[in-house]
């Protein structure tokens, strides 16, 4: 029989300390989190520089240019080009209006067609009129180049510049007297700013919008404004007065019957409506020269209690006289 090894009483254990112990396997693993945390970077890095070459196959390599080429317009000279990621960019003057080229294709001025002669007057103060400052279409330029009498192309030019412009076409017009206008005053584009709101409004409130902007432009062509002054009286006077022409081009018909004529009988003539009388409902100067008539649908009424569809006063209103304009 094998004896049982005994133990000895009093002899230390070889095992180091349970604090000892602790210390060790937390040593262990924050080697463990140090070794994971250098491969993860490892491979972020390599990651980064695959996306580079791959970036770097598809950005087409720029084309070579000689060295202190420069390109100059009206006095002014740029050189260069700039990319970013493949794309490149492009800025040239002609007569001070800056024009944008991304890539191959370039954007041209949208005043380029316009005259130096209607420039010149634009920049001298001159309230010109919208119309000449949209370009011609194919038919209007086949026109000029047909063999008429110069005094047949002046009526037509004429015409062209009393032509009743649409809202968008207005709109169109506005930016290219803008951007030539801030060629030589640049400190006024809050005050155009402002302007062009009034007219939105005007025109949302379908009062007469063109004759505010044109009238406008008159008082300051000869000094009595500036851009961004409020004119009230010009505002109220033509937001009572509807625009001579909708928004699509066609003739404005009054409503009520046929042949031009209101429900209650009276001619829906356009402008020369009272203010008071509109506005309050009745007027008090004994020899008024305006027509006490709605100047919304020309009803016997004033605008505040008219019906007719689309008009600010119409909600909440009415009354006996409401429905007259509209039948």
């Amino acid at each position: 029989m094998s004896k049982r090894p005994t133990k000895r009483p009093g002899r230390p254990s070889k095992q180091p300390p349970k604090r000892f112990r602790d210390e060790e396997a937390e040593g262990e693993d924050e080697m463990g989190v140090k070794e994971s945390l250098t491969q993860l970077l490892a491979e972020q890095k390599a990651l980064r520089k695959e996306i580079a070459e791959i970036r770097a196959a598809k950005t087409p390599a720029p084309e070579a240019s000689p060295a202190g080429s420069t390109t100059s317009t009206g006095g002014k000279s740029n050189s260069g080009m700039a990319g970013h990621s493949g794309h490149s960019g492009e800025q040239s003057n002609t007569g001070g209006t800056q024009a944008w080229a991304t890539g191959n294709q370039k954007m041209l001025p949208i005043d380029l067609h316009v005259p130096k002669t209607i420039k010149e007057k634009i920049w001298s103060g001159v309230a010109v009129r919208f119309a000449i400052l949209l370009p011609a279409d194919p038919k209007e330029m086949l026109e000029e180049d047909s063999d008429e009498d110069d005094e047949d192309k002046k009526k037509k030019k004429k015409k062209k510049e009393k032509k009743l412009l649409t809202f968008t076409e207005w709109v169109k017009a506005w930016n290219i007297y803008t951007t030539i206008l801030q060629d030589r005053a640049k400190e006024v584009h809050r005050g155009l700013g402002a302007h062009f709101a009034r007219v939105c409004t005007l025109h949302e409130l379908q009062g007469n919008w063109r004759d505010y902007d044109y009238r406008y432009r008159l008082a300051i062509a000869a000094g009595e404004r500036a851009w961004g002054d409020s004119d009230a009286d010009l505002f109220a006077t033509t937001r009572l007065e509807p625009a001579t022409q909708t928004h699509d081009g066609g003739k404005k018909k009054p409503q009520g019957g046929a042949g031009g004529k209101t429900g209650s009988g009276n001619p829906a003539k356009v402008g020369g409506f009272c203010f008071q009388f509109n506005e309050q409902g009745s007027c008090s100067r004994p020899n008024c020269g305006f027509k006490h008539f709605c100047s919304q649908c020309g009803g016997q009424h004033a605008i505040r209690k008219c019906s007719a569809k689309g008009h600010p006063f119409r909600a909440g209103r009415g009354g006996k006289e409401a429905g007259e304009g509209k039948k």
